[in-house]
């Protein structure tokens, strides 16, 4: 079926956002970034959930739980402050590990305006990391409003570029555990 809004997606309004920068950063031949262009946070906000997009490898950095309280503060966070979630971590040419919760993407499809629905219709954040030689990775990321769920895709483009014919692998990195 089509994809339909259903969650409110937006530039965040924190002071750690900058606009969305064109030059992203890289891996290069030998598995280093390129420097770093500021972070953007792009908030989704739906039935279930708040959740903050990153710049930095299209992951999450937080997301909090509609609804329910923490024995600390509410409400409920489930990333870790300072970590971004759901990275793409393999290995690169040289041997050398490639996190791309280091690397800089680029927003694909934000909304000039807020996205605004509810139910179970849904929105898709796509950004688009640079990984040098003529290699990429897109991830997708769909929020649907009455669900906690975020699926998150991936799709690497021209990977003999930039990984090993021996390591033909990546993860999906959800590191330090869930903070609840």
């Amino acid at each position: 079926p089509p994809t339909k809004p259903a969650a409110a997606a937006q530039r965040s309004d924190t002071p750690q956002s900058a606009p969305v920068q064109s030059n992203a950063g890289s891996v290069q031949s030998a598995g280093t970034p390129a420097p770093a262009s500021p972070e953007v946070l792009v908030k989704v906000e739906t039935d279930k959930y708040t959740a903050w997009v990153s710049s930095k490898g299209m992951t999450i950095a937080r997301y909090e739980l509609k609804g329910f309280q923490s024995h600390i503060k509410p409400p409920v966070q489930l990333v870790k402050q300072g970590e971004h979630a759901l990275g793409v971590v393999f290995t690169g040419n040289q041997g050398k590990r490639v996190d791309t919760r280091k690397l800089d993407a680029v927003f694909v499809n934000l909304p000039s305006e807020p996205i605004v629905g509810k139910g179970s219709a849904s929105t898709v954040v796509r950004g688009r990391i640079d990984l040098g030689n003529g290699s990429s990775s897109e991830r997708t990321l769909t929020c649907t409003g009455d669900t906690y769920v975020i699926d998150a895709g991936c799709t690497m483009t021209n990977l003999d570029n930039v990984m090993p014919s021996t390591q033909r692998w990546f993860d999906i990195s959800w590191e330090r555990g869930l903070q609840y």
